[in-house]
């Protein structure tokens, strides 16, 4: 059987500790501004002038400044590039070509954006273009 706990806006209201933080975010808007959240924990809501005695009573407090001296306490390790490594002494090399690709391989192209007689036209070159590329690879050498 799970645990119960008392909401800390309504004293008539009593739940599952697994649903305690849910039901804290909706019953806190029906309730704005009058109790404070703990910093150490979001689940415990105090009223305003029991703070204090409850930062030095906690009991997430231990956690809570165990994690915050462990984040202090590891340093972030900054990668070194090496010095002499320069983009600019790579060889240049030539940008990708879609259109040359297709033009020189057997691919189908559609054509886009042209008018009635220039599809008309397109078509009839890529025929040409892929009879003449299919005739090559069926005799065995490469275009």
């Amino acid at each position: 059987m799970s645990s119960l706990k008392t909401c800390p806006f309504d004293k008539n209201h009593i739940l599952q500790a697994e649903r305690f933080i849910v039901h804290l975010v909706r019953c806190q808007r029906n309730h704005p501004n009058v109790q404070v959240r703990c910093p150490h924990n979001e689940g415990h809501i105090i009223p305003p002038g029991e703070m204090e005695t409850h930062l030095n009573v906690c009991d997430t407090r231990a956690l809570s400044e165990l994690k915050d001296q462990q984040m202090v306490q590891k340093p972030v390790e900054q990668p070194l590039l090496p010095v002499g490594e320069s983009w600019d002494d790579d060889p240049d090399v030539g940008t990708y070509d879609p259109n040359n690709y297709c033009e020189q391989n057997l691919v189908i192209r559609q054509p886009v954006n042209l008018t009635k007689a220039q599809r008309k036209q397109f078509r009839l070159k890529e025929r040409e273009r892929l009879e003449k590329m299919d005739n090559s690879t069926s005799d065995g050498s490469k275009p």
